[in-house]
C-alpha cells in the first residue's frame, strides 16, 4: 500500500522523498544530531535558532508526508517507525515500513492522521527539551506552520477554492488540538486577487542569524508590516 501512497505524493510534492523500507525502531539520536549541527554551524545565532531550526528540521517531513498522504491517497500513515535521513543538518529522506498506510473506515483519515503526528511530535519534543528547554506551545506553532504549509501546497495543486482550503484546514486544527497555534489566511493583493498564506504564531528564529531579518510571515512583524511583505512576495512581476 504504502508504494502507491508514494506515487500520489512525488505527482504533488516530488522534493519530498519516501520509500517503503525496513521496519526501525525510534529515532532517538535524530534530534541531537540536528541541534548538535546548527549549533556548531551557527554558534552566533543562539540557542533560540538552535532549538528551532532542528525542531523545523525533524518536522517538517513526517508533517507534509501526513498531509499529503491524506489528501493525494486517502490514507493515514502511521509513524511509529518513520525514519528520517539526516545530512549537513539537513533532513531531506525517509523511510517508512510498506504497511505503515491506513485507513480505518471508523475513524476519519485526518483524525488518524493528526494522532500519528501528535505521537511522533511529542516523543520527539520530549528529546528536545532533554537537551534544550524549548517552549512547548512554540514546538507546537512550528509544528502547525509544516502542517499548513503542506496543506496550501495541497491545495494550489488541486486548485482549491478558499472555503475548501479554510474547511480543511478546520479539520486539521481540530483533530490536532491546536487551534490558536497558527491558520491560513486570504490576503488581498495589489491587483486585487486573493491568495492564501500562512498566519503564523510562532517564529522560526531566521532573524538571529547575521545580516537576516524576520521571514514575511513572522508574528514578530505588526500584522500591517505582514501583510505588506507579504504582498510584495506574492504579487506577480
Amino acid at each position: 500500500m504504502l508504494p502507491a501512497v508514494l506515487t500520489e505524493i512525488a505527482r504533488v510534492c516530488p522534493y519530498l522523498h519516501g520509500q517503503a523500507g525496513p521496519e526501525r525502531g525510534e529515532q532517538h539520536s535524530l534530534i541531537g544530531e540536528l541541534y548538535a549541527h546548527w549549533q556548531s554551524r551557527t554558534p552566533e545565532a543562539g540557542v533560540h535558532y538552535w532549538r528551532a531550526r532542528s525542531w523545523g528540521m525533524l518536522m517538517w517531513q513526517p508533517a507534509y508526508a501526513c498531509v499529503l498522504a491524506v489528501h493525494c491517497a486517502h490514507r493515514a500513515l502511521d509513524l511509529e517507525h518513520f525514519w528520517q535521513t539526516v545530512c549537513a543538518g539537513v533532513t531531506h529522506s525517509w523511510t517508512l515500513p510498506a504497511d505503515a498506510a491506513n485507513s480505518e473506515a471508523s475513524t476519519p483519515v485526518i483524525t488518524q492522521a493528526a494522532q500519528s503526528l501528535l505521537r511522533y511530535h511529542h516523543a520527539h519534543y520530549k528529546q528536545l527539551v532533554q537537551l534544550s528547554r524549548y517552549s512547548a506551545k512554540q514546538a507546537a506553532c512550528m509544528t502547525v506552520d509544516c502542517v499548513l504549509s503542506a496543506l496550501l501546497l495541497v491545495a494550489q495543486h488541486f486548485k482549491w477554492s478558499a472555503h475548501q482550503l479554510d474547511a480543511q484546514t478546520a479539520c486539521w486544527l481540530d483533530a490536532l488540538g491546536w487551534q490558536q497555534h497558527g491558520n491560513v489566511m486570504q490576503v488581498r493583493l495589489p491587483s486585487g486577487a486573493c491568495v492564501p498564506a500562512l498566519n503564523r504564531q510562532g517564529c522560526c528564529q531566521h532573524f538571529r542569524l547575521p545580516g537576516q531579518e524576520a521571514c514575511s510571515t513572522c508574528p514578530r512583524w505588526p500584522m500591517p508590516i505582514r501583510l505588506e511583505k507579504i504582498r510584495r512576495e506574492l504579487e506577480p512581476t
